[in-house]
C-alpha cells in the first residue's frame, strides 16, 4: 500500500510539479547561504504538522471502521491518505506565489492518480491489495476530511512565521526558567 501512495501522490505530480512555471518573486528571493539546511525551520514545521494532522485523520477514520472489517479500516486509511495529500497541494504551492490553475499538467496527474485510485478499489485489483470498495456515506467523510485539511492546511500555511516566532519565544521563556 505504502508503494501505491507513493506512485499515485508522488508519481505522475512530482513530474507535473517539475514544469510548474516560476513564481513572479523568485529572482527577489535571497539565495541559500553556503551550509543552510534544505530543510530549514518552516519547512521542517511543514513536515511535523502535515504529518501530524494527516496521521491523527487516518487513525479517527481507522477507529471508526475497524470494528466493520479490517479492510474496510484500511481503505478509508489509504484512501483518505490519497485525498489528504492531493489537497495540501494547492496550500502548498500558495507558500511560494504559484497561481492555482497555473499548471495544466499538475491537474492532469492528480485526476490521473484519482482515476487510478478509484480502478483500484472498484475493480478486481483490490483483492491484490486487501481493500474493498466504499460507499456514499465513506466517501463523505473522506471529502469532508480532505476539505477540513485543505482549509486547515492554507490556516498553516498562512500562520506558519508568526506560529515559529511565537514557538521560539516560549522556548526562550522556558530555558531562562
Amino acid at each position: 500500500m505504502l508503494l501505491w501512495v507513493n506512485l499515485l501522490t508522488d508519481g505522475l505530480p512530482a513530474l507535473a510539479l517539475g514544469v510548474d512555471p516560476k513564481s513572479e518573486d523568485i529572482m527577489k528571493r535571497p539565495p541559500k547561504r553556503k551550509g543552510e539546511n534544505i530543510i530549514d525551520e518552516r519547512i521542517g514545521f511543514s513536515i511535523l504538522w502535515i504529518g501530524f494532522t494527516v496521521m491523527i485523520v487516518m487513525v479517527l477514520l481507522y477507529g471508526r471502521y475497524i470494528g466493520q472489517s479490517v479492510e474496510k479500516a484500511m481503505t478509508m486509511a489509504l484512501t483518505s491518505f490519497v485525498f489528504m495529500k492531493f489537497s495540501a497541494i494547492i496550500p502548498i504551492r500558495s507558500r511560494y506565489g504559484t497561481p492555482t490553475v497555473s499548471n495544466k499538467w499538475l491537474g492532469l496527474a492528480v485526476l490521473s492518480s484519482i482515476v487510478a485510485q478509484l480502478a483500484l478499489l472498484y475493480s478486481p485489483l483490490n483483492q491484490l491489495f486487501d481493500v474493498v470498495p466504499i460507499g456514499l456515506n465513506s466517501w463523505i467523510l473522506i471529502i469532508i476530511s480532505s476539505a477540513g485539511f485543505f482549509a486547515f492546511s492554507c490556516f498553516m500555511i498562512r500562520s506558519e512565521k508568526r506560529l515559529l516566532k511565537w514557538l521560539k519565544e516560549v522556548r526562550n521563556r522556558i530555558s531562562h526558567t
